[in-house]
């Protein structure tokens, strides 16, 4: 039998925020079709990219007024 969970391959790097933020991938599978969604109030500006590689990065950001209110 398969284990029920899988772990998040992901870290996200605040490091630059609130400019720009990036969804690191910890694993050693290459990932395809990743899709980033804001839910709450702001903006996800579009990401072009959908597949990660391992240690590979996937940048975003996210504007609006007051996110921290969401």
């Amino acid at each position: 039998m398969q284990p029920l969970a899988y772990r998040v391959p992901f870290v996200v790097d605040r490091s630059r925020a609130p400019a720009r933020y990036y969804l690191v991938n910890r694993s050693a599978e290459t990932l395809d079709s990743v899709r980033l969604a804001l839910l709450g109030s702001g903006l996800l500006l579009p990401v072009s990219q959908s597949r990660v590689r391992p240690g590979g990065v996937l940048g975003f950001a996210v504007r609006g007024p007051d996110l921290a209110r969401g």
